[in-house]
């Protein structure tokens, strides 16, 4: 999704440079907004992730941070993914006291004006596939080598950052 944006917002300035397409430069931030307001809703729909240890401790998680925040420790036996987003604000999750439910997780980021902070247990290898514009990533996890006969956990984490910042630690 975050590069289909990226190629529609780059299609725009290459139909404008030609002339083909005529807008102002300050019509994009109204669409950012539109952006994220659209995101929310979505996010919010019957079916999508949800995150509550008291009735589904299998479940995955959906942390939202708008001009604010918070930390939040997860403890699930069978963590299987989920996503945190941060809108002018900021997430800090501790995940070290989860266990994944197979060899694999996925966590969906997406940082607009903000950012977050994402503990994971020693045992996972973090894979880091953010796309960060005027902001960034920090991975200080442990990374470790895949030993033979060892099945090594590996969390995935995906999503897009604009003008935030995301670091991992153990």
């Amino acid at each position: 999704m975050t590069g289909t944006i990226l190629i529609a917002l780059g299609g725009l300035f290459f139909l404008r440079t030609f002339g083909l397409v005529h807008f102002r430069l300050s019509y994009l931030l109204p669409l950012i907004f539109v952006f994220i307001g659209l995101r929310i809703v979505f996010a919010q729909r019957p079916g999508a992730r949800t995150w509550d240890a008291s009735t589904n401790p299998g479940g995955t998680l959906n942390e939202w941070a708008v001009f604010g925040g918070g930390e939040r420790r997860v403890n699930s036996p069978n963590f299987l993914g989920g996503q945190a987003n941060a809108v002018f604000g900021g997430f800090n999750l501790d995940l070290r006291n989860s266990k994944m439910a197979g060899d694999h997780a996925v966590i969906d980021v997406f940082c607009f004006c903000g950012g977050g902070e994402l503990r994971v247990p020693e045992d996972w290898n973090v894979i880091l596939k953010v796309v960060p514009i005027f902001g960034g990533t920090d991975d200080k996890s442990r990374h470790f080598a895949n030993e033979p006969g060892r099945t090594q956990k590996e969390l995935l984490v995906t999503g897009f950052i604009l003008f935030g910042g995301l670091g991992i630690k153990n």
